[in-house]
């Protein structure tokens, strides 16, 4: 497909696109005639679920200690919880994670405890990176989420920390 170029601004309303939504239930929590439920255990469904209700309140938590000028710096992860977790949820534990701003939930998930998350974002010296780090630069070599780097560009070093864990485990 070639790109067409326009010398005037065309101002779309939306209306002009439509994208379908993925859902399994209906406002009253039934499945959709003709979905199919998924094959999940109660046990997981249980953990997803743990997992999206505590990123939800370390938010709140953390958002109002924040604005209260207890901590320096805090970024939610509210509304992407879903997302975050499921998509983790979906990956062996074993799989390294290189996640970015506002996915906390995906440590949650994997067993980083409020102890930790509280270490982290306030720089003690319990913090992995022994307070070195910004607040919520989460990272942790035992759940294989590599820390959170904030710097433009930081894929390319990202991908190039990947390869060093992959040859030396770190």
């Amino acid at each position: 497909m070639m790109t067409q170029y326009v010398y005037q601004p065309d101002f779309m309303t939306g209306d002009e696109i439509s994208i379908p939504t993925f859902s399994l239930l209906n406002p009253e929590g039934e499945l959709h005639s003709g979905a199919t439920e998924p094959a999940l255990e109660r046990d997981h469904a249980r953990r997803i679920y743990q997992a999206m209700l505590a990123t939800r309140i370390l938010d709140e938590r953390m958002m109002a200690a924040q604005r209260q000028g207890r901590l320096s710096f805090y970024m939610q992860c509210t509304g992407e919880e879903a997302a975050v977790v499921g998509a983790t949820a979906a990956l062996d534990d074993a799989d390294m994670i290189m996640a970015q701003y506002r996915e906390q939930g995906a440590l949650m998930y994997r067993g980083f405890s409020i102890d930790e998350f509280m270490n982290q974002l306030f720089g003690n010296e319990l913090d992995y990176g022994k307070g070195r780090q910004m607040p919520i630069h989460y990272g942790s070599r035992k759940l294989h989420y590599m820390t959170i780097s904030s710097p433009p560009g930081h894929s390319d070093s990202s991908g190039d920390r990947l390869c060093l864990w992959a040859e030396t485990g770190w």
